[in-house]
Parts: structure tokens; sequence; C-alpha cells
């Protein structure tokens, strides 16, 4: 194994990091776009939830946000243990 493909692999990991954080960003901020979508089949029943029983409605939408958290804090553990592997010495065997 090469040298530039282990340091390329730690340049796709610290991008991943970087992605994951920015599709967290994305659940949070276009949630009611992502309910449009995932209801767009059955678009009554998200029209049912919002109207009738809009706490199954709130629990949906918490979770969008809940996931989206869920990955900025995935990538942000992912973008951390890339600098701490680089700050603890591990980076001169690369």
């Amino acid at each position: 194994m090469n040298i530039q493909r282990v340091k390329q692999g730690a340049r796709i990991t610290y991008f991943n990091g970087i992605y994951m954080i920015a599709i967290g960003i994305f659940y949070i901020i276009f949630r009611d776009y992502i309910m449009k979508e995932n209801f767009i089949s059955i678009n009554q029943l998200w029209g049912f939830f919002n109207k009738f029983n809009s706490e199954i409605a709130s629990l949906f939408s918490i979770y969008n946000i809940l996931t989206g958290i869920l990955l900025i804090s995935i990538g942000i553990i992912i973008i951390f243990s890339k600098i701490s592997t680089y700050f603890s010495g591990w980076h001169s065997f690369f």
C-alpha cells in the first residue's frame, strides 16, 4: 500500500464528514420539503395528519430533525477522528 493511497483515503474520509454535516443541515432546514416528498404517493394522508392529528405530524417532523442532528454529530465525529489521528503522531507514518 503506497503512501499516496493512504493520504487519498484520509482526504476522502475528511470530506465524508463534511458531507454528513451538510446532509444533516439539509434535513433540518428542508424538513417540510422532505415530509412532502415522503408522503407524495399518499398526499391525502399527510393532509389528514396535519389537519386532524397534529401530534403525529409533529412526531414525523421531530424524527427528521433528530435524523439531521444525528448526521451532523456523526460528521463531527468523523472529522474529529481524522484531526485527532493527525495530531496524535500517526501522520508521521503516512
